[in-house]
């Protein structure tokens, strides 16, 4: 009996033995793969014909040596542009550089990148990640970007385009010589301009030629001015007035600060004299020369005040004159000898003159005038004489 327990015992041992090798060589024979993780590639546009590089890396798990083949396809053809071939044992991970070559035209170019392996002798791959595709864009031209230039326009190669209000111009042109020109200034409104001060890398005129090779970017950096206005109601010299960048002190003045008015008042003293600046009518200084900072277009205008201190004094000076001459005049005018008196003669019913110089005038005779008489009762006339009226015979 112990004998048979033995012997079972020793089965049973033998059997978990067994399995255990069995375990291991399933371990061992773990079925093989190769995956790609990344491929690397130009992002950018290439020109037609240029040359670059393609990466693949890929990580593998093989239990025995196996034969592992790498390879750059076109899709389109099928056609493969290069291949890495070795043989690669254990586990771990690969890249693999492929030097391409772009087509001689503009193209979105389709590539493939792939992994292959053989297992007992037989090309084989993994049913995932075993091949990516990826895209590289051939282009023959390149993107030219002008910054900067905001409501206004763009000169490249003598054509013209108008530019909004981002400021930003955009085109595509062939590699090789450009020239570019941007406006020396742009108007804003009537009182603010952007007036061009140099391109961002330093070169100096608004018009310029490029070599352009790849993608290229320019900016374009423009001064913002404002205009200052100097003006006043009376004519006098001003200074001050014009463009001034924004941000800048500007210094304004006026000479003289009196001036006499027209007409007979401003020859008797009334005169205008400045009295203060103002800046969108309120008052900013009353000092005729005077400094302003300029952070947006103004209007600076001079105001003056009328004086008539000087007119009082003059005006009783030209009285005082006017009052002396005529008390002169008055003077002399007394002084002067009767005008001679001309010669009466005739009777009350002629009164001739005569001249002293001139000779005497004959005399008029005049025969007297009848006189008459009338009667107070009846009216007859009647003789200046007669008592009584010859009509009626009443006694007068």
């Amino acid at each position: 009996m112990a004998t048979k327990l033995k012997g079972h015992a020793l089965t049973i041992l033998a059997i978990a033995i067994a399995v255990m090798i069995l375990g291991t060589g399933v371990v061992t024979a773990q079925a093989p793969e190769a995956k790609i993780i990344s491929v690397t590639y130009p992002l950018s546009p290439v020109r037609p014909g240029e040359s670059f590089n393609v990466g693949v890396t890929i990580s593998y798990s093989f239990s025995v040596t196996s034969r592992t083949n790498v390879t750059i396809q076109d899709v389109a053809t099928g056609y493969g542009l290069g291949s890495k071939d070795e043989y690669l044992d254990r586990s771990g991970q690969k890249s693999y550089y492929f030097p391409l070559t772009a087509p001689g035209v503009a193209k979105e170019w389709r590539l493939r990148a792939l992994v292959e392996y053989t297992a007992m002798g037989i090309w084989t791959h993994d049913k995932e990640d075993w091949y990516k595709e990826f895209t590289i864009t051939v282009r023959g031209d390149f993107s030219l970007v002008i910054q900067g230039v905001v409501d206004s326009w763009v000169f490249v190669d003598s054509m013209n385009s108008t530019v909004g209000s981002s400021g930003v111009f955009s085109t595509t042109l062939a590699v090789g010589m450009h020239s570019i020109e941007v406006p020396k200034i742009i108007y804003v409104s009537s009182g603010t301009r952007r007036v061009f001060k140099e391109w961002k890398d330093g070169h100096a005129s608004n018009s310029r030629t490029i070599l352009l090779s790849v993608d290229t970017t320019l900016y374009v950096l423009y001064e913002t001015q404002h205009f200052l206005f100097v003006g006043s109601d009376v004519s006098v010299t001003l200074g001050g007035q014009g463009w001034y960048k924004e941000g800048d002190s500007a210094t304004i003045f006026l000479d003289p600060t009196e001036v006499p008015v027209e007409g007979m008042s401003g020859l008797l003293g009334v005169r205008r004299t400045f009295a203060y600046w103002t800046e969108d009518h309120l008052p900013i200084g009353g000092i005729s020369r005077t400094s302003v900072t300029v952070e947006r277009p103004k209007m600076i205008w001079a105001r003056w005040r009328t004086s008539y201190d000087r007119s009082y004094v003059n005006l009783g000076i030209v009285t005082t004159v006017v009052v002396a001459i005529l008390a002169v005049f008055v003077v002399r005018s007394r002084r002067r000898p009767p005008p001679p008196r001309p010669i009466i003669t005739g009777t009350t019913y002629g009164v001739p003159l005569r001249a002293p110089t001139a000779p005497p005038l004959p005399l008029l005779r005049v025969q007297p005038v009848r006189e008459k008489k009338f009667c107070t009762q009846c009216g007859a006339e009647m003789d200046v004489s007669a008592v009584r009226c010859p009509a009626c015979g009443r006694q007068q």
